[in-house]
């Protein structure tokens, strides 16, 4: 066997340096190696029963292997960056359109190949003259009472005085509650929701940190007394639980409760959504399913994915994840609706779809501080096309083919 065929091996079984991975790339940069390769992929696909008679499936499978190779190694070339002296810099890495639903498995590694058409090159965006700018700090406190504060207009320092706590806000923007003394005061829960285009940070009295982001709320008691410290989500947070053995951590989100002690961990469960996500980023957390009673206790870098009828533990690709909390829009392989779903929270913007949308996947890496015209420029690098429009109050960003 020749030593780039061991390479290649390696590489279906995610068992390549990354040292391996460049002479690998290196050998198939040559002219005149791509028959080779194809004649291997050729052979794979055979093994499977796959028909390879159909020579764009080869050629297809064959650009996947490209396509990846290069997002691997040659981040640089495949980068959209500004230059070194701007303060933000932004890459997206590359995009895949996907034309048909046909996965390819080969026997070598399990390694999977899509049937792959490569972007079109020299389309222009289509986005509009008008522009949105990002989302920032904002959100409303509901008190107890029912009285509401917009934080937006409120003043760095005390925000409310209330027997048994205190209210803060920060030069940051972040809100923290502290108890004053000891209080046998009724539990008094109050609610933070963060709008379209709005995220914030809340400490809680036990010393917690929970990120909000945008269309989201939290439910929770102004103090925690009691055997634990429970909440309720609705949407998507980043919590840093305090720890307390004594009095466990628990965040209800539609039909899932996540149990913790004290740890890293993130949660979306969006109303329009199907399912709810909740990814350890470290320490132990148990997540339980209300309806199935099905439960799981996870370690760092996994993820339950759950429904009404539906529990699931997989691996998770945490900076993707948290990329939203650390200020960027974070892709690897991303759905074209999971990226405008964000969008569409980021900016309140109405998404809408015309015409015949490939299944399209992304990868890379977009500051979430940018104007929407910005962020569309770089992703129309996938082929399609965007176009913002206005109706009356309302803005709309088109998706075209």
């Amino acid at each position: 066997m020749h030593h780039w065929e061991e390479l290649y091996i390696r590489y279906l079984n995610k068992e390549s340096s990354p040292e391996e991975v460049r002479l690998l790339l290196e050998h198939f940069r040559l002219d005149g190696n791509d028959e080779v390769l194809k004649a291997h992929i050729e052979a794979q696909l055979m093994a499977v029963d796959y028909p390879t008679t159909d020579n764009d499936e080869v050629k297809n499978a064959l650009n996947r292997v490209h396509h990846k190779l290069m997002a691997e190694i040659d981040k640089d070339k495949n980068s959209v960056e500004l230059p070194i002296s701007s303060p933000i810099k932004i890459k997206l890495m590359w995009c895949i359109r996907i034309a048909a639903a046909i996965l390819l498995v080969s026997l070598i590694g399990g390694i999977s190949f899509y049937h792959l058409y490569k972007p079109l090159p020299g389309i222009a965006s289509g986005v509009a003259t008008q522009d949105i700018a990002p989302g920032g700090n904002k959100a409303i406190i509901t008190l107890a009472d029912g009285s509401r504060i917009n934080l937006d207009n409120t003043k760095d320092g005390a925000v409310v005085a209330q027997q048994g706590f205190t209210i803060t806000k920060d030069k940051n923007g972040t809100i923290t509650y502290k108890i004053k003394g000891r209080t046998q005061n009724p539990l008094l829960y109050n609610t933070m929701s963060t709008p379209n285009g709005g995220s914030y940070q809340l400490i809680l009295a036990d010393g917690t940190k929970v990120w909000l982001n945008a269309s989201s709320s939290l439910r929770y008691p102004t103090t925690f007394s009691g055997k634990e410290r429970r909440v309720e989500l609705n949407g998507e947070a980043y919590f840093e639980v305090a720890a307390n053995e004594k009095q466990p951590f628990i965040v209800k989100s539609g039909v899932q409760e996540v149990r913790v002690l004290g740890t890293a961990f993130n949660i979306t469960a969006y109303a329009d959504e199907s399912t709810i996500k909740t990814a350890l980023v470290k320490g132990s957390i148990k997540v339980a399913q209300l309806t199935t009673q099905q439960s799981n206790i996870l370690v760092p870098g996994q993820q339950t994915i759950v429904n009404d009828h539906a529990f699931a533990v997989q691996k998770a690709d945490i900076a993707s994840i948290i990329g939203w909390k650390n200020g960027v829009f974070k892709f690897k392989e991303t759905t074209l609706q999971t990226v405008m779903n964000q969008l569409s929270r980021w900016y309140d913007v109405d998404i809408e779809y015309r015409g015949n949308i490939p299944e399209t996947y992304f990868y890379g890496e977009i500051s979430r501080r940018k104007n929407l015209s910005s962020v569309l420029n770089i992703l129309k690098e996938s082929g399609l096309k965007f176009e913002i429009v206005k109706n009356q109050e309302r803005y709309k960003l088109l998706v075209l083919p």
